[in-house]
């Protein structure tokens, strides 16, 4: 809502949240700009309740102006979303299942705080404990921490062949982060990790039946990131860019350390009323060490829809995900909406070239369909199942279930 106002200059005499049950005032003044006793802008104001939108906390956000003594008073109507968000994540690919199951609370102590934690079952057992402030009351800091437990059987690929392995790994992550304005914020953190990797198969090269390896990480890991995506229920329009840089060490086994370096793009608009189209891109490079244990996956429920799970491995990565968004149809209680959609995929071999990466052995194109259907319970939450089909390999297709947008 806008309302027109003569061009002199004005104060802001009170500002008003009205609605607000759970959410912190303190919290709401602390990510906008314009305040009690400053003169009234009207881009800034209007940015000001896009940020609020954003949040991700309310259903509704509208304003009003009202003339008071000496300068104005701007009263803003917020309609408060569900704050407890399900995670349920459930994917079916030939011969793999996986689900995650848990739950999140996004607005722990009315501050955008977020505490949650989930059970996963992916051919093994795991948890996760998280909670997260994007941003303090200060409106420069913010920090994450996370505790977790991910058990799996991983495929490792040798020079000849491949074997699966019980795959453990025992972690504690911590974050900070600072912001420059708005839109650009910056993080450093780290992590200390356990792994341990059982072979459960035959032997491969010089690894035996039994074989287990026992490995003492610490990895550190830095981003600088611009976000400026405007929140419209369903909707997304704007740009997104992230670049992160992560050092993993390994005691006593450097084949398992590695540097890398990652840039992230996305990119959302909407098209007339009730399209939306959106585009990401991720490249990345790590040292190229030889070595069973590359950082860069191909996987259905990371970066490429239908592919399966851990296809391949590399020391760098190439992804571009583009997708068309329909709704199709709107009620009380959600919005359905359709989407088409191509994933590629594509990763260096270890110890090999980038050229490698764009032979038709290591990169692949899965093009496919899917649906959301966005909850008007909870604000910008959509449950979602997509289908790919690889492009060069009809046979080769899957199922992936979730929660949200997949980028």
């Amino acid at each position: 809502m806008c309302i027109a106002f003569s061009s002199k200059a004005v104060v802001i005499k009170s500002i008003k949240y009205v609605g607000l049950k759970k959410t912190k005032v303190e919290y709401l003044q602390s990510i906008t700009e314009q305040a009690e006793g400053d003169f009234y802008i009207d881009s800034i104001w209007e940015n000001d309740i896009q940020l609020i939108k954003n949040t991700n906390l309310f259903f509704e956000v509208s304003w009003e102006m009202k003339d008071a003594e000496e300068g104005i008073q701007l009263t803003v109507k917020l309609q408060e979303s569900t704050y407890l968000i399900p995670i349920i994540d459930i994917s079916v690919i030939p011969d793999n299942f996986k689900i995650q199951l848990g739950g999140s609370n996004i607005n722990w102590l009315g501050k955008n705080y977020t505490i949650g934690g989930f059970y996963q079952y992916y051919q093994r057992h795991s948890f996760k404990l998280f909670t997260a402030s994007p941003r303090h009351l200060n409106g420069k800091t913010g920090h994450a921490a996370t505790i977790g437990s991910y058990s799996s059987i991983e495929p490792l690929y040798f020079e000849t062949d491949q074997s699966n392995f019980n795959y453990d790994n025992y972690s504690v992550d911590l974050s900070g982060y600072f912001w420059f304005s708005n839109y650009h914020r910056a993080s450093i953190g780290g992590m200390l990790m356990k792994e341990k990797y059982e072979n459960i198969e035959r032997m491969v090269g010089d690894f035996d039946i039994g074989f287990t390896l026992d490995l003492f990480k610490y990895q550190v890991k830095a981003f600088f990131e611009y976000k400026r995506v405007n929140l419209h229920h369903q909707y997304f329009d704007g740009l997104y860019y992230k670049i992160y840089v992560e050092n993993i060490e390994t005691q006593d086994f450097p084949e398992a350390s590695f540097l890398k370096l990652m840039g992230s793009l996305k990119y959302y608009k909407r098209v007339k009323e009730l399209g939306n189209f959106a585009v990401n891109m991720d490249l990345a490079i790590a040292t190229n060490n030889f070595s069973p244990f590359s950082p860069f996956v191909l996987d259905s429920y990371v970066n490429v829809r239908g592919i399966g799970n851990r296809v391949a491995r590399g020391t760098a990565l190439a992804v571009i995900n583009a997708e068309y968004r329909q709704t199709l149809w709107t009620n009380k209680l959600f919005y359905l909406q359709a989407n088409g959609y191509f994933d590629f995929g594509s990763v260096r071999p270890p110890g090999g070239s980038i050229e490698e990466m764009f032979s038709p052995v290591n990169y692949d194109l899965f093009a496919g369909l899917g649906l959301r259907i966005h909850t008007r319970k909870i604000y910008n939450v959509a449950f979602r199942i997509d289908y790919g089909v690889n492009t060069m390999d009809i046979n080769h297709n899957g199922f992936v279930f979730g929660i949200n947008q997949f980028f």
